[in-house]
């Protein structure tokens, strides 16, 4: 399992604040991820998510690390944690009914939780639901990551491919980014297990 690293940095000063840890398997994403049921896939998503916490032993700042909605209560139960992000994808299986229950008990752990390429079709739905922190946007949804941050919420805009989409994404009013021009997702090497 290969683990890539890619940093999400404050626009107006350059520095990386934290850093995304992507799961990269053998197989590709699209197929180890596809699973029968919502506990086939935590099995998948916790290899991934041990993986990317042994290499994240060697960095110093947080981690964002992507999980499932419908792995939440799986986390949950394996008392895993680390200092960062959860970072909930919108893909699989549909919200757990005890949602902003699981939000708030990954926030007691001390991490933080992201949601992952909001849309604007999704606003609705996460908007509602206490204990995020934050919303990563993409690059293309420019007017609504500026409604977001103008509403006081966290946004991280993704898919920054050149200086000049930076650039826009400061005059929408965000501070934070990520993407291909501020770094790419590059192989974490992990040392060997002790």
């Amino acid at each position: 399992m290969q683990i890539a690293i890619q940093p999400i940095v404050r626009l107006d000063t350059g520095q990386t604040i934290a850093f995304e840890l992507l799961c990269r398997p053998p197989e590709g994403t699209a197929g180890f991820f596809r699973a029968p049921s919502p506990e086939e896939l935590w099995l998948r998503e916790r290899l991934c998510l041990e993986a990317a916490l042994r290499a994240a032993e060697s960095l110093r700042q947080p981690v964002h690390i992507n999980l499932t909605a419908a792995s939440l209560p799986y986390l949950i139960e394996s008392r895993i944690a680390w200092r960062g992000a959860v970072e909930i994808v919108e893909w699989g299986f549909p919200l757990p009914e005890r949602i902003v229950e699981l939000i708030a008990a990954v926030r007691a752990r001390g991490m933080r939780v992201w949601i992952d390429d909001l849309s604007p079709l999704h606003w609705p739905l996460w908007r509602a639901i206490s204990g995020i922190d934050g919303y990563k946007i993409d690059v293309r949804d420019l007017v609504f990551a500026g409604a977001i941050v103008r509403s006081g919420r966290g946004v991280i805009v993704e898919r920054i491919e050149t200086a000049d989409d930076a650039d826009r994404v400061v005059r929408a009013g965000v501070r934070l980014g990520q993407g291909y021009a501020l770094g790419f997702p590059q192989p974490l090497e992990m040392e060997a297990k002790r």
